[in-house]
């Protein structure tokens, strides 16, 4: 117990493997008992992901109905994912999932005249669970019509 009467609960933490960018780690809580004894939780595994590294886009063109975004290529990674809206804020925006580290360009066809904002990240996919990088920062182009 701690001066103020709280209870103080400790933490051990023993690392396991580290499988595919994947750690895995024990761990169990304890707490010292007045009498000075002290008491152990059971071990529960953990998994910890190492995110992949965030992308940014090189070179946003937009055109007549269309716009083409770039990014810089980040290897290692599952794909990456654009988003696209006509608010910075992404309020009702949609998304385009692309496959694979190799491709670096995308094409996004059918759209309205106006202004759109665009960002990408990175993904990978580690026992069929996707982990995501942070958005890249938003930058915005004027579709034609």
């Amino acid at each position: 117990n701690s001066p103020a009467g709280e209870k103080i609960f400790y933490l051990n933490l023993a690392f396991i493997d580290c499988l595919e960018h994947l750690h895995k780690f024990r761990v169990r809580f304890y707490v010292k008992a007045a009498d000075g004894k002290y008491y152990f939780s059971a071990w529960t595994a953990l998994a910890s992901p190492t995110l992949p590294a965030a992308t940014a886009i090189t070179k946003l063109v937009g055109a007549r109905r269309a716009m083409t975004v770039q990014w810089k290529k980040i290897a290692g990674v599952g794909g990456y994912q654009i988003q696209y809206a006509t608010n910075a804020k992404f309020t009702k925006a949609k998304t385009i999932t692309v496959k694979g580290a190799a491709k670096y360009a995308q094409a996004i066809k059918a759209l309205a005249a106006g202004k759109y904002y665009v960002r990408v990240r990175t993904f990978k996919t580690i026992n069929k669970a996707n982990y995501y990088s942070a958005w890249s920062p938003a930058k915005a182009a004027a579709v034609k019509k």
